[in-house]
């Protein structure tokens, strides 16, 4: 095993007793927990919440499906959704992919704060995820990013076909599926209440 390799296990193996450790801390109230390893880069729950959660607001008006608030009547849907934008990401971050510029973040930062104000669960959501402004921005950037990539491949496969379907054509992002190792962690597949910032959620 390679020193990145044991360096990402050692922070893995960390990440899911400091998960439980606050899970016992605070009774049954469980902190954050690992759902799913992509390319030997691991996630939790609170991360896929928070993406999805500003994918949403800035993204509804195309008219996608979305998941503001995650439940367990969504879930299986919204993990499939945040596997499949963090495969666009790795490979987003292999090209060395679009970058957004400031006054771009901005922008998404007021429409947040103006579709938070339009919805009430919004504020109680990232104050339970513990989404501070570096977060935010951090969220913000990987939304427009990934987004920019599906749009720039989309239009490249209505290019390529002359318009017919190109749109449509998924197949470059089956072809990424493919080259990725994708990996759950047992019970991933269950919705589970997380409450990452106990503070702030009371």
């Amino acid at each position: 095993m390679g020193l990145q390799s044991t360096r990402k296990l050692i922070s893995a193996t960390f990440l899911i007793t400091f998960f439980a450790i606050s899970s016992l801390a605070h009774g049954n109230v469980l902190g954050d927990r690992l759902i799913i390893d992509i390319n030997k880069t691991s996630y939790s729950q609170a991360q896929l919440e928070g993406y999805l959660l500003v994918r949403s607001l800035l993204l509804a008006d195309d008219g996608r499906d979305t998941y503001r608030v995650c439940n367990g009547n969504n879930w299986q849907a919204a993990l499939n959704a945040y596997t499949t934008d963090m495969i666009i990401e790795h490979e987003t971050q292999r090209l060395g992919g679009f970058q957004a510029p400031e006054n771009m973040i901005a922008a998404a930062k007021n429409v947040i704060r103006k579709k938070a104000s339009e919805d009430a669960n919004v504020t109680p959501t990232i104050n339970r995820l513990g989404i501070n402004d570096q977060n935010l921005q951090s969220l913000i950037s990987a939304v427009l990013r990934i987004e920019a990539f599906r749009r720039s491949r989309l239009k490249l496969n209505a290019t390529d076909n002359n318009g017919k379907n190109g749109e449509n054509d998924q197949s470059w992002l089956e072809a990424l599926r493919q080259r990725s190792a994708i990996r759950t962690f047992q019970g991933a597949e269950n919705f589970l209440n997380i409450t990452p910032n106990i503070d702030r959620a009371n």
